[in-house]
């Protein structure tokens, strides 16, 4: 199903990230290229080869959580950046409400678990589940509208935005609130630890870069406020999901899945590959990862790759919440005017030829792509444009 007629319009957008709250300290972030991961305190990595992520700054962290007592740390992030994306407003009541998690409440019902291996007796966590999340939201905010949950890893959140765009699209709701949140805990550490594709401690990632040896994790949230009606911030053009479960860690070298999801988005958007110009790309700077996303953009679009950016060395790898955080990430760039330079200043000559900014540099009046990978091999791209006759800043 295409979008072009009507479109989905994103109105505004708000976030949480290592950088701080706002879709400013994002973009400003991002501009500066700086990694923002940090040694760990807020749980014990003291086993772990790699103990740096890019967490919340802990005082936001902390007074966000004691904002809304009762509910799970990522219910809190949530509410958060709904509150942002409101400015004020009181919540539509009737809107749809989709959260993309990965990781749920894992990092509230961790510290009971533990309790309970070591014998102690306490009242259990305010959720457990990955749909607490979301009825927590609606419970708080008094929504009556539809209220859903996804959660397919790494590609939660973009997943959760195609959802409510053909919601909208099909004329079921008139406008969605689409949240992606995850917060870090010792047990996820871990397990991306245990998969040693954690780049060392004094080793920040370097997408597609030739000595590039693995991500850091980081945890965030993000909203976006997506409405039938426009112009709005920014305009959903098209967007699709792909699977080629190919291995439920591993991505598939030939980088198939990925393409198709390029190219339905493409087709949805009615736009041609040529004529993208920039893409913020999953790049979570492992070797397969990026080997798998690099052949899949020469599969796409040639020798001619657009500019590519990758947004995970800043923040982390915010694992289901990474999709919207690009997406708040190319709002701004794209009203701004200013492609953000990549943390990465040489490309492996085994990638094929690529186009990764060393500087800021001037983003040119014309559709984006992003794109997000997820075990067990699913991937989502979705092309964004300015709504017609949209200043810029």
């Amino acid at each position: 199903m295409g979008w072009r007629d009507p479109p989905a319009y994103i109105h505004a957008t708000g976030v949480l990230s290592a950088a701080g709250a706002g879709p400013g300290a994002l973009f400003t972030a991002a501009l500066a290229a700086a990694p923002l991961g940090r040694p760990v305190r807020r749980y014990d990595t003291g086993k772990f080869h790699t103990k740096t992520a890019a967490l919340l700054p802990e005082d936001l962290f902390t007074s966000i959580c004691a904002r809304w007592p009762g509910t799970a740390s990522a219910t809190a992030l949530a509410l958060s950046v709904i509150e942002q994306v409101l400015g004020g407003e009181p919540p539509p009541k009737e809107a749809l409400l989709v959260v993309g998690t990965s990781l749920g409440c894992t990092a509230s019902w961790e510290p009971w678990h533990q309790g309970l291996v070591r014998g102690e007796v306490q009242p259990a966590p305010a959720g457990v589940g990955h749909g607490d999340v979301a009825w927590q939201v609606a419970e708080q905010l008094g929504l009556q509208g539809p209220v859903l949950t996804v959660s397919t890893a790494c590609t939660s959140s973009t997943q959760a935005l195609l959802l409510a765009a053909d919601r909208l699209t099909l004329e079921q709701v008139e406008e969605a609130l689409v949240v992606g949140v995850d917060v870090l805990s010792s047990f996820v550490h871990g397990g991306f630890d245990t998969l040693r594709v954690l780049s060392p401690d004094d080793q920040p990632p370097t997408p597609f870069g030739p000595e590039r040896s693995g991500l850091w994790l980081g945890e965030g949230a993000a909203c976006i406020r997506l409405r039938r009606e426009g112009p709005g911030l920014a305009v959903l053009l098209g967007g699709a999901c792909a699977g080629d479960g190919h291995h439920i860690t591993a991505p598939d070298p030939s980088g198939r899945g990925l393409a198709e999801a390029i190219r339905k988005a493409l087709a949805r958007s009615g736009h041609e590959a040529e004529q993208i110009t920039w893409i913020s790309a999953h790049g979570t700077g492992t070797i397969a990862n990026d080997a798998m996303e690099a052949r899949a953009f020469h599969q796409v679009f040639g020798e001619c790759i657009p500019p590519v950016h990758a947004l995970k060395p800043v923040v982390g790898h915010t694992l289901g919440a990474s999709g919207l955080l690009e997406v708040v990430l190319l709002c701004e760039a794209m009203h701004a005017g200013w492609r953000p330079p990549s943390s990465s200043t040489k490309v492996d000559a085994a990638l094929g030829p690529l186009v990764l900014d060393a500087v800021p540099m001037p983003l040119k009046t014309g559709p984006v792509l992003t794109v997000n990978s997820a075990f067990a091999g699913h991937h989502t791209a979705l092309v964004l444009g300015m709504p017609p006759g949209s200043p810029r800043r």
